[in-house]
C-alpha cells in the first residue's frame, strides 16, 4: 500500500481484508543472534567488573560538591541588589574567549566569565554611595568581587567597597572598607595598558568576614575618574573558620544529560532530591530519568536500583501510568520514555529508601541521558540524606554550580582546584 490506500490490481475488498488482519500490529526489533552472539555476550559480561572499577576510579576526579553555602549575586539581580542613583547603562563584553571577553572560560588561575556578558555603570562622584548587594547570609563567608574594567581612563581608579554590618546606610560606625579597586585594570593586574573595551574584571578575593542577615556590601564613589561600575559577586561559607583558597569552589552548570554530585563519604538510608526551580521560569514540572546513588570503595554499586529493594516515594507524580511514573526513577533505564515527573510546576521532591544504611560518596541524575529532551531541567535543587527519614542533612545543591550559559571548561576547573584524589594509576 501507499500510506493508507491500496495499489492496483488488488481489489478494494481484498485490500481492506488484509488491512484489517494486520491492524494493531506493533513493529519491533530483535537482536541478531548469529553464531558469534554468545561468545560476544560472554566477553562483555566478563568485562563488566573491570568497567565498574574504572568508572569508580574516574568518578574520584569529579570535583567535590561544596558542603557549605554559596551565593552568586549578579549586578542585575533585582531581588538582592539596590541602586541609589540612575544608571547610565551597561558595558557589554566583546564576543570572544580572550581574558575578560564574553566567552572567557578562565585559566588555571582564573574563574571564567560569570558576568552574563555585561556590567552596569554610573557617573562617579567622590564619596557617593552608588550601589549595594544584600546577600542575606549569616556567619563567616569569604567574599569575591568583580567590576567592569576599561582602558579608556574613564573608570575610577579607587572605587571603595564597604561592608555595612547592619545594612543601615544612615549609621556609619559599623561600616568598614574591605577593598579599594582600580577599575582601569582587571583583578590581579596593577600595571601596563588595559584594552579599551568593556571587559569583565574577573574575581578579586577580599577575605573572610562576619555577616548578619541584614549586612550589605556598598559600592562608594572614588576620588578619581568619571565612571564607576558594578558586576557579579561570589560568597562562600568559610567552613571550619578557614579559607578554601583564593578562588571559589564552583562546579559545572546543570546539564540535561548528566550531573554528578561527588560527596565526602556519608552514611544514608534515605536520599531526597528536591527541586525549587526548573529551566524556562518554571514553565514545566521537573523531570528526572534516573536517580543513581553509589557506594564507596573500588567497585561502587548503584544501590538506588529497585532490584536491590530500594523504594521510591515522592511529593506527587505527574502520572501513575505511561512513561512518567514514579517507579521509573530507579528502574535502571535512561531516557524520557522511562522517567519521573513531579506534579508541581518548578517544584517537588523524590526520595529513595534503601533496605539498610549504606556509605555513599556519589549521586548522579539527569533529565534525559539520551539527549532528546532538554526541557523540565531542575536548575535550583537540593540533595539531602537521612538515617531515619526525619532528620535531614544537605550534601549537595545548585548553589556551587555556575549559572546556565556561563562559559565553563571542566578541565580548567579541575586544574584551578587541583585533584582531591591520590595519584592516578588509570591506564593511559
Amino acid at each position: 500500500r501507499c500510506h493508507d490506500h491500496k495499489f492496483d490490481p488488488i481489489t478494494q475488498k481484498d485490500y481492506y481484508s488484509w488491512q484489517a488482519f494486520f491492524a494493531g500490529v506493533d513493529y519491533g526489533d530483535r537482536p541478531i543472534r548469529d553464531a558469534d552472539y554468545e561468545r560476544r555476550l560472554s566477553e562483555a559480561k566478563a568485562l563488566e567488573p573491570q568497567i565498574t572499577e574504572l568508572e569508580g576510579r574516574l568518578a574520584a576526579f569529579e570535583p567535590l560538591a561544596f558542603s557549605g553555602n554559596t551565593v552568586i549575586i549578579d549586578d542585575e539581580d533585582e531581588s538582592r541588589v539596590e541602586a541609589f542613583k540612575e544608571k547610565n547603562g551597561h558595558g557589554s563584553n566583546p564576543e570572544g574567549t580572550k581574558r575578560g571577553y564574553r566567552d572567557d572560560v578562565g585559566d588555571a588561575m582564573r574563574v571564567g566569565n560569570l558576568s552574563r556578558g555585561r556590567y552596569t555603570w554610573w557617573d562617579n562622584v567622590s564619596g557617593e554611595d552608588v550601589f549595594a548587594y544584600a546577600p542575606g547570609v549569616e556567619g563567616r563567608y569569604r567574599l569575591w568581587i568583580s567590576w567592569g574594567a576599561h582602558g579608556s581612563g574613564v573608570h575610577t581608579r579607587d572605587a571603595r567597597y564597604l561592608l555595612d554590618l547592619d545594612g543601615d546606610l544612615d549609621t556609619t560606625e559599623d561600616q568598614r572598607e574591605v577593598a579599594s579597586v582600580d577599575q582601569y585594570y582587571p583583578a590581579g593586574v596593577s600595571e601596563g595598558e588595559t584594552e579599551k573595551s568593556p571587559l569583565w574584571s574577573g574575581l578579586l578575593d577580599v577575605g573572610v568576614h562576619e555577616w548578619s542577615p541584614d549586612s550589605r556590601i556598598v559600592l562608594r564613589g572614588g576620588e578619581t575618574g568619571t565612571g564607576i561600575t558594578a558586576d557579579v559577586i561570589v560568597m562562600q561559607e568559610a567552613i571550619n573558620d578557614a579559607a578554601e583558597g583564593s578562588l571559589p569552589r564552583l562546579r559545572a552548570p546543570v546539564s540535561p544529560l548528566r550531573n554528578v554530585e561527588r560527596l565526602d563519604p556519608v552514611n544514608a538510608k534515605y536520599v531526597r532530591f528536591t527541586t525549587f526551580e526548573t529551566i524556562d521560569n518554571n514553565k514545566h514540572e521537573p523531570c528526572l530519568d534516573e536517580l543513581e546513588v553509589f557506594t564507596t570503595g573500588p567497585r561502587p554499586r548503584n544501590i538506588a536500583l529497585a532490584e536491590h529493594g530500594t523504594v521510591p516515594t515522592s511529593s506527587g507524580n505527574y502520572s501513575n501510568t505511561g512513561r512518567h511514573q514514579l517507579k521509573h526513577i530507579n528502574d535502571g533505564a535512561y531516557g524520557n520514555e522511562r522517567s519521573w515527573i513531579s506534579n508541581e510546576h518548578g517544584g517537588g521532591w523524590v526520595q529513595l529508601e534503601f533496605p539498610q544504611p549504606e556509605t555513599i560518596d556519589r549521586i548522579e541524575w539527569a533529565r534525559d541521558r539520551l539527549g532528546n529532551f532538554p526541557d523540565r531541567l531542575p536548575v535550583r535543587y537540593r540533595i539531602e540524606v537521612s538515617l531515619n527519614g526525619e532528620d535531614w542533612t544537605r550534601v549537595a545543591g545548585h548553589e556551587d554550580r555556575v549559572p546556565l550559559g556561563t562559559p565553563f571548561d571542566e578541565t580548567l576547573n579541575r586544574l584551578r582546584h587541583g585533584s582531591t584524589s591520590p595519584k592516578s594509576d588509570l591506564p593511559s
